[in-house]
């Protein structure tokens, strides 16, 4: 969506503790899981049961981490993900056209009533909604996030952190993360990286399981042959802090970039109805011009939108569209060395959607910056993290 974002209805707030938990479904519209067996029409939405769900508190719950899809989309169409009972904003959380199904992670505060919300913009699709985790007001077995420099951890194609080769179609590979990129060697539970399928040979998706635990039904990455998309990832470590990736029904390479850790000490998390930060289509938080080669975006995150000026990180959904040509997108704290990851891969004429969790850098901002080609670009706030 576009336009100026409307103030939102309250919605539950307090500083909370993450818990991560096994990668669970909880809604399937093709099968008629957790919502009518049916696909969501133009202008409807879904009201999905968050709280009391599939091991889930059925009190005191904050937020939810979960990879929302949508699946067989037959139009052109985005989907607007918010709390329930609270009036749907002007933002976008994922989109999608006719041919691919497309995933998004958010971290999205619950309403009152224990539930989130799905709207959908246009046409008819499935939906798919796959919970990795939670946020509650519990110290005990909660734990803190722990915002790092974005690091490549792993990368198939030269053999960074990982066997160099594809990943093959029903293969597995177990990847180190404790101990590598920022992340401690003890302590940290549960890690957030932005994982990217690579050229795969056709359509297929990849997913993430804690080593050592039996794989659920669930997914993170969906593609098409040729693609390059990423999708980020929170997801609890396994055996010796690690990662179990495997690939369904394709073969592909597999690149993975860390953002940040959880563990026991750190900042926590608050989550906020959905409110836009940035739009350079309308001079939104940055000057109305696309954003190209040597046209960075310092983007102030903390201190406006009911961000609190001692934020240390910050939840944002970034969107390009407009695009001119194959790029990608970073996003880093304001002042650091531009870094060698991704949040966004574009490809001419399509709009994209990722999740990005960012350390605040200087002066309460976050530089965004598009390599090679010109493109627009919208950020929407979900939360942010306080000590």
């Amino acid at each position: 969506g576009s336009g100026p974002t409307p103030t939102p209805t309250p919605v539950p707030t307090g500083a909370a503790y993450f818990h991560p938990v096994s990668p669970v479904r909880i809604v399937d519209t093709r099968n008629g899981t957790g919502a009518p067996r049916q696909p969501i029409g133009p202008g409807e939405r879904i009201r999905v049961k968050v709280a009391g769900t599939a091991g889930l508190p059925a009190t005191g719950l904050k937020a939810v981490v979960a990879n929302v899809t949508a699946v067989q989309p037959t139009q052109a169409m985005h989907f607007t993900v918010y709390p329930g009972r609270v009036d749907r904003p002007t933002t976008s959380n994922l989109n999608a056209v006719p041919g691919r199904p497309v995933p998004n992670l958010v971290v999205m505060a619950v309403g009152d009533d224990g539930c989130i919300e799905v709207f959908n913009s246009h046409g008819r699709t499935h939906c798919l909604v796959d919970v990795f985790g939670y946020t509650d007001g519990r110290s005990n077995g909660g734990v803190k996030f722990n915002p790092t420099v974005p690091r490549r951890l792993f990368d198939s194609r030269h053999g960074t952190g990982m066997r160099r080769g594809v990943l093959a179609a029903g293969d597995a590979v177990d990847v180190q993360v404790a101990g590598r990129g920022g992340v401690p060697k003890t302590g940290a539970t549960a890690v957030v990286l932005n994982l990217t399928a690579v050229q795969p040979d056709r359509s297929g998706h990849l997913r993430v399981t804690p080593s050592g635990r039996k794989p659920a039904t669930t997914s993170n990455v969906n593609f098409a042959a040729g693609d390059v998309v990423p999708n980020l990832v929170i997801c609890e470590l396994g055996d010796g802090g690690t990662l179990r990736i495997d690939a369904a029904a394709a073969s592909t390479h597999v690149v993975g970039d860390v953002f940040g850790y959880f563990a026991a000490d750190g900042d926590r998390l608050i989550t906020m109805a959905p409110r836009r930060l940035l739009d350079t289509r309308d001079g939104t938080g940055a000057p109305q011009r696309r954003l190209g080669p040597g046209r960075r975006v310092d983007l102030q995150v903390a201190g406006i939108a009911g961000v609190p000026a001692a934020a240390t990180a910050v939840v944002l959904n970034v969107t390009a569209t407009r695009v001119a040509a194959s790029s990608h997108v970073s996003v880093w704290p304001r002042g650091g060395a531009d870094p060698s990851t991704s949040n966004l891969n574009l490809r001419a004429g399509r709009t994209i959607a990722n999740l990005v969790i960012c350390r605040v850098g200087e002066q309460q901002s976050v530089s965004l910056a598009n390599a090679l080609a010109e493109c627009d670009l919208v950020a929407d706030v979900l939360g942010y993290f306080v000590t």
